[in-house]
């Protein structure tokens, strides 16, 4: 948990953003709050039915990976 010690100072530069520059700042936040939800729901959806196991093959993790970002990001162009 070494992030924990700069927690803090992300916090307070997260709200300084949003302070100064919140027009421009949170349509951006949001963007990667839906790349992040998106990419996570996708990789656990192929967890989930055993697509991404311990033993799956190197090009089918590669593919899931690349999916779930092109997806994410996908969703993420077109939320705003």
């Amino acid at each position: 948990m070494k992030i924990m010690k700069f927690f803090s100072v992300i916090v307070i530069l997260n709200g300084l953003l949003l302070c100064f520059v919140g027009s421009f700042y949170v349509p951006i936040a949001l963007s990667c709050l839906i790349f992040l939800i998106v990419t996570v729901a996708i990789g656990g959806g192929a967890s989930n039915f055993n697509l991404v196991t311990t033993k799956t093959k190197t090009p089918i993790i590669v593919g899931v990976a690349v999916l779930a970002v092109a997806l994410g990001g996908l969703a993420a162009y077109f939320a705003f």
